[in-house]
């Protein structure tokens, strides 16, 4: 069939269509700056040439995606588009539209049944239902429409039952079993821990990888339905991306606080479970990062797993500046002096150029904001604290404003989802990366895509001895595992 859409089509999307051209739902898993969005359209476009013309298609997408969305859809297509943010407005799906842009929390707060007349489902960054208890998964599974087409550059951020949620909305009758597939497409133990001086398996899972199983029977069944893309395949000239390395130490009141949160956590967790540690890095390996744990139920364990997160991240803000006791807030706050600032402040003061700096947490960032107003170097946030107009207003502003330099995000509000940053930004500090490797190469993804015309710089700020380093060993082993999952093939 002719293309439809008005941009000529790469390669890929005309192979990735003409293997779907029979398929109901489908799982599109290709790198950011692929081409997707463009796929899904031409997709969307043939299954109204082929069906019904008249058919309303529902988009679910993050809110920074949604202005590229109605761009594309009213640039490729003659379609009218409705962009819908608040679910409590009146005759929000009119049919007086073709095409419906929403976003996860908006579908999570409606009733299912004004979802009754769709009948293509798009679902962009569709690893944002990988919690198959989450509200927002929950909600968009209740939506069936007779066609889904789900996308996402990386449908598994930190463990292999990610997929399976995915899977389950495409094809529910053959994915009905959560614990099935644990059981024979991951490598996965439940661990031993001592309660009331009683030594028991834990009812919470650690997996390390996929097992054999997926490769010899879990990846031939997706195969049909499934295509995978990376960008160094699609022939695109992206420039290649510079990582480097910088080490930072603590200063000697830090190395103190540090050291003191380390011991409590290791003494903290040793006295929930039947083993030793002498590090945080003998955790790590015996119960698994925190990202790493799956829970069912966790609530009925002594050492929950949220609370194992939560410990392994303060450790995580205690390596990146001076910690004090807020006494109104009853919590933990960071400050300057920061050798991770400094270290930041001499990279972006050393250039006059643009900014992406990176961080798990908006705590650890916020130090960014004095040294860079006192060198009078222009800076927006860009968090899960401000509402989406200011997000926009700032991320406008440093697409279009040369003195705004300094784009500051955690990698959960702007690593993923944001194109045009690539336009006018080569160079990405990560503050600390995210356990899941996934996450940071989608932050990275920002600025490595088509349009980037420079080499890509990216830094690492890694405190020494501190779980910094441990951190960067498991997310390259992480990284290997989850590219020969999403392959089919070990290396």
């Amino acid at each position: 069939m002719p293309q439809l859409v008005k941009t000529d089509l790469w390669a890929h999307q005309r192979n990735a269509l003409a293997k779907f051209s029979s398929k109901r739902n489908i799982l599109c898993c290709w790198d950011m700056g692929t081409g997707k969005t463009l796929f899904a359209i031409e997709r969307d476009l043939r299954l109204r040439h082929n069906f019904n013309p008249n058919h309303l298609t529902l988009v679910i997408a993050p809110l920074p995606t949604h202005r590229n969305w109605v761009k594309r859809f009213e640039e490729e297509t003659d379609l009218s588009v409705k962009r819908i943010i608040n679910s409590d407005r009146d005759n929000l799906f009119d049919d007086s539209h073709h095409v419906y842009v929403i976003n996860y929390k908006a579908v999570a707060m409606m009733d299912d049944r004004l979802f009754k007349n769709f009948t293509h489902i798009i679902v962009d960054e569709c690893h944002r239902i990988k919690n198959r208890k989450a509200k927002q998964a929950v909600a968009i599974k209740k939506i069936k429409g007779k066609y889904r087409t789900l996308m996402s550059g990386s449908p598994i951020t930190t463990k292999p039952q990610d997929l399976w949620s995915l899977l389950n909305y495409l094809y529910p009758s053959q994915y009905s079993s959560y614990t099935r597939f644990i059981n024979t497409m991951t490598d996965s133990e439940r661990p031993w821990i001592t309660v009331n001086g009683r030594v028991r398996q834990a009812n919470y899972v650690i997996t390390h990888g996929p097992s054999s199983d997926w490769f010899d029977v879990g990846y031939p069944e997706i195969e049909p339905f499934y295509d995978r893309v990376l960008l160094e395949e699609c022939g695109l000239d992206i420039p290649p991306v510079n990582v480097t390395r910088i080490e930072v130490e603590l200063n000697k009141k830090q190395r103190k606080q540090y050291d003191d949160m380390n011991n409590d956590f290791l003494a903290w967790v040793e006295s929930h479970q039947a083993f030793q540690f002498d590090t945080v890095d003998d955790v790590i390996e015996k119960i698994g990062a925190g990202s790493y744990i799956d829970t069912e139920p966790a609530e009925t364990e002594p050492l929950a797993a949220s609370v194992v997160i939560a410990q392994l991240q303060r450790l995580q803000q205690f390596a990146a500046g001076t910690v004090y006791y807020d006494e109104e807030q009853d919590t933990y706050g960071l400050k300057t002096p920061s050798s991770k600032v400094d270290a930041s402040m001499q990279l972006i003061g050393d250039s006059d150029e643009k900014f992406l700096v990176f961080s798990q947490f908006s705590k650890t960032i916020d130090m960014l904001s004095g040294p860079l107003q006192k060198a009078k170097i222009g800076h927006v946030y860009y968090t899960g604290r401000e509402n989406q107009r200011t997000k926009d207003a700032n991320l406008e502003r440093f697409l279009t404003d040369k003195t705004c330099r300094v784009f500051i995000s955690t990698l959960g509000a702007g690593g993923v989802g944001i194109d045009e940053l690539q336009e006018v930004c080569h160079n990405l500090i990560f503050f600390d990366r995210a356990w899941s490797p996934t996450l940071n190469d989608q932050a990275i993804g920002r600025i490595k895509r088509y349009g980037q015309k420079n080499i890509i710089n990216v830094w690492d700020l890694v405190t020494v001895d501190t779980i910094d380093e441990v951190r960067l060993g498991k997310i390259e082993y992480t990284k290997q595992w989850v590219a020969q999952m999403l392959s089919g093939e070990l290396a």
